[in-house]
């Protein structure tokens, strides 16, 4: 009977007990999207810029990616940060989209941004405007 309850507290600790904080490989997923075919005419928007013109309060932040297209008529893009900032990023999302979606300038690129994933993965929140965007979720492989 010991040696079944210390098999059990050693099996509780070593899996009940885990505490792995998932974590992406920002350069190398960066290097990826960008050489997909997904974001091909795209850039890395520095977080300086991310603040300023998206006014998002990202000070605290140490991980965060946005990948956005050079062309004004293009909506594809990724969005990946800490989910610290969350609500930061939920402000970002309601913009993007009311930008697109309530403007309509561009009927197909609404389309992609009304069909956005959104959603919390691990430590991470995700937002992906492309036209796979199932496709590009498993490239982040978190």
């Amino acid at each position: 009977m010991k040696k079944l309850l210390v098999v059990l507290t050693v099996l509780f600790c070593v899996v009940g007990c885990s505490s792995k904080k998932e974590s992406l490989n920002f350069n190398k997923l960066e290097k990826d999207l960008l050489s997909s075919s997904y974001f091909s005419n795209h850039e890395v928007v520095s977080q300086d810029a991310l603040e300023k013109r998206d006014s998002l309060d990202l000070k605290n932040v140490k991980n965060v990616l946005m990948i956005s297209s050079k062309d004004y008529n293009d909506a594809s893009m990724i969005l990946i940060a800490d989910k610290s900032v969350k609500s930061e990023i939920d402000s970002f999302v309601s913009a993007y989209n009311d930008q697109w979606v309530k403007m309509n300038y561009f009927p197909e690129e609404a389309e992609l941004v009304k069909k956005a994933t959104y959603k919390v993965m691990g430590d991470y929140v995700v937002y992906i405007v492309s036209k796979e965007n199932d496709s590009v979720l498993k490239m982040i492989n978190l």
